[in-house]
Order: structure tokens, then C-alpha cells, then sequence
């Protein structure tokens, strides 16, 4: 909500999905009808790494995203309505599940995306594929379209994150790259 103030009080255009708005499914629309040229996503990511390198106890409860052979099955975002889906249950009739896996993102079309910010954790990460690179959203985000990212390589805390991307943004607001102007901000911080 702050960061949605400031663009709007900066002349920005602003679209916000918060609550039961934000669903998977909803997100989906937005970028298909309004093709934005910014998205800051404030949400929730996962990365899983392959089932194989992680041992887990027989009676803890994995959704099929954590247990996906494929990689991009095991890295995402969580939108509204998949507290059941990453439970290991059913998601609820008539909602989506409430993950966009790295699949489904590198399906999207984002073209005319020219900064996607995923201020969520673990956004960075993804299964290193021999020479064709790492397999996430990164990755799945590029294939879609986006030209340049801000990700996140480990958890992030919010108001450490609100603290950094409110600072980006001011800075941005000055510079014309926003790259340089996210250096400046990590510097700043």
C-alpha cells in the first residue's frame, strides 16, 4: 500500500490487487488486459529444491509443487487462496489454487514489461541445469517477456524490504536506469 502511494502520489499509474482481489487468477487478467510496463510484486515466493537433495520425514505433508521433479514446478508466488493447495489439500471449489509456478509465469505474455520487481523471497533461486543456466522464475519471467528484474536470492523481512524498495523508487524516480538506481539504494540501506 505505502509503495502503491508513493508511485501514485509520483504521477504513476497504479494498479493494486490486495486481499481476495488478489488471486492467481486476477493477476493473470490484470496483465493480460492492461499490460504494464512496472510490476512490483509484494507477495509471497518459494523455492523447493529437488526432492531427491532434500530428505523429509514420511509424516510431514508436502504440496506437489515441493515435490515436482520439474524445477519450475518448484519455485513460484503465492497469491490469495493457496493456503490449501500449500498445505497439501485441495484447493477450495471455485478458486484457484493461488500458486503461479516459474511454468506457468514463462507462459505469460509480458512483452511490453520493462521492470518487474518480485519483492518476495527466494524470487532469485532455481535448479542450475548444466550450461543452460538456472531454472526458476527468473528465468520463466524472462521467457515471458520482462526485461529487467529486481529479485531476491534469500528471504526477505517486510519492513527492512519496504524500507528498501521505497528507497529505490525515490531513487529511480531521479535516474534514468533503474539498475545504477538500485545500487544506489542497497548502498543507502
Amino acid at each position: 500500500d505505502s509503495i502503491a502511494h508513493y508511485l501514485r502520489a509520483n504521477h504513476w499509474t497504479v494498479h493494486t490487487l490486495t486481499d481476495e482481489d488478489a488471486t492467481k487468477t486476477n493477476w493473470i487478467r490484470f496483465l493480460s488486459e492492461e499490460k504494464p510496463s512496472l510490476l512490483h510484486l509484494a507477495t509471497h515466493g518459494y523455492y523447493s529444491a529437488a526432492p531427491s537433495e532434500v530428505a523429509m520425514p514420511s509424516t510431514f505433508k508436502q504440496n506437489a509443487y515441493e515435490t515436482a521433479e520439474d524445477p519450475l514446478f518448484r519455485s513460484g508466488l503465492l497469491f490469495t487462496g493457496c493456503n490449501y493447495i500449500w498445505a497439501g489439500d485441495a484447493p477450495i471449489d471455485m478458486i484457484d489454487d493461488g500458486v503461479l509456478s516459474a511454468y506457468e509465469a514463462s507462459n505469460l505474455d509480458l512483452s511490453n514489461l520493462e521492470l518487474l520487481v518480485l519483492s518476495a523471497c527466494l524470487t532469485g533461486l532455481g535448479d542450475v541445469q548444466g550450461n543452460e543456466g538456472v531454472f526458476g522464475l527468473q528465468r520463466a519471467f524472462r521467457l515471458a517477456g520482462a526485461k529487467r528484474m529486481i529479485v531476491s536470492l534469500r528471504e526477505v523481512f517486510d519492513e527492512d524490504t519496504f524500507e528498501l524498495m521505497k528507497t529505490f523508487y525515490e531513487i529511480w524516480d531521479k535516474e534514468s536506469n533503474p539498475q545504477p538506481a538500485f545500487r544506489k539504494a542497497l548502498i543507502t540501506m
